[in-house]
């Protein structure tokens, strides 16, 4: 959803990032949410804001993903 913070689980193959959330009802299992082609996209860094840290972005053909991360 456009604009709609998430917390998402990452899992890099060779030429492709899948990701998913955890279930609230099942904690130990992961609900795909999608899938972005490595080889199409290309990486945009931004700059740290006072609130906001480690930010960059994935542009792939159909949509851009920004993610931040703790560390």
């Amino acid at each position: 959803s456009h604009g709609i913070l998430s917390k998402v689980r990452f899992f890099l193959f060779n030429d492709l990032l899948v990701y998913g959330e955890k279930l609230r009802s099942a904690p130990h299992f992961l609900k795909f949410k999608g899938a972005i082609p490595l080889g199409l996209s290309w990486l945009r860094d931004l700059d740290d804001t006072p609130s906001v840290k480690n930010m960059f972005q994935i542009v792939a053909p159909q949509k851009t993903y920004t993610i931040f991360t703790d560390t």
